[in-house]
């Protein structure tokens, strides 16, 4: 099970450096916001965004969509002042702040979409929210995310033999499927390049994803974190990589669960 007061610790302690340090989560709100505008072309008049963190996807999203009702959720409560920046530059003034962890509070009703970047790999039970997640979307309505597949910190996964546990990407669409019709998936890698294994540390803390990672780090532990690390992820330039493994998928609400046919689109 995921430590839910852990990963928010480790998030809290890094607003202040998040936005600066979150290059590939940006790309990757940019990417689903795409996506939804091609895929979907809909009027949203109800959004719920789940870990909205400092705003990328919102920022995104209130480009081209002017909601009625925008619902921002984040496990973490200091949040707000970031969306209050962002919100207080847009079209939109009603939107309301929803604290606490997803997969425990009240959800809106009504809901026309459904949104998340980078924070479904953090829930402990995927299936129970996506049913959650149907109970309070409109017929129709569509639910639009990405996380993270298979060889997502590969690099670190391999030295420290820990961390989450990141899904296949043909298993993930299978799952949506169930209880959705999906109408467009998509995946792609980010490779980061740094100067030192001490450097990809740093970037880890300054954005938070070591959510699960308890450990103190000792002189020791840093040495040998850094002799692994340069025996098998040092590049020839001298530089060390640091793998993104996002995955994107969109899905509609089914208008007959039990004979409507499924239905998946690789993008």
């Amino acid at each position: 099970m995921i430590d839910k007061e852990l990963v928010k610790s480790r998030f809290s302690k890094c607003i202040s450096t998040y936005n600066n340090n979150a290059e590939i989560q940006k790309r990757i709100s940019r990417r689903l916001s795409k996506l939804i505008r091609k895929t979907t072309k809909q009027n949203y008049k109800n959004i719920f965004e789940i870990g909205c963190g400092t705003g990328f996807l919102t920022n995104e999203l209130l480009k081209f969509i002017e909601p009625n009702n925008y619902y921002l959720n984040d496990l973490v409560e200091g949040m707000k002042t970031e969306l209050d920046k962002i919100i207080s530059k847009k079209h939109t003034k009603n939107y309301t702040f929803l604290w606490g962890d997803a997969e425990t509070i009240n959800f809106p009703d009504d809901i026309d979409l459904l949104v998340s970047s980078s924070t479904f790999q953090w829930f402990n039970d995927f299936d129970t929210f996506l049913t959650k997640a149907n109970c309070h979307l409109k017929q129709d309505g569509i639910i639009a995310c990405s996380m993270f597949g298979v060889n997502n910190f590969k690099e670190i996964r391999t030295i420290m033999n820990k961390g989450l546990t990141y899904p296949n990407f043909s298993d993930l669409v299978n799952k949506i499927n169930n209880k959705y019709s999906v109408i467009s998936t998509y995946q792609e890698e980010y490779i980061l390049y740094f100067n030192s294994p001490i450097d990809v540390l740093k970037h880890i803390k300054y954005t938070g994803v070591n959510g699960t990672n308890s450990q103190k780090w000792n002189k020791k532990d840093l040495i040998e974190f850094e002799r692994l690390y340069t025996k098998n992820f040092m590049e020839s330039n001298g530089k060390f990589s640091l793998t993104y493994h996002p995955i994107y998928i969109i899905a509609r609400k089914r208008k007959n669960w039990l004979f409507e046919p499924f239905y998946v689109a690789y993008a």
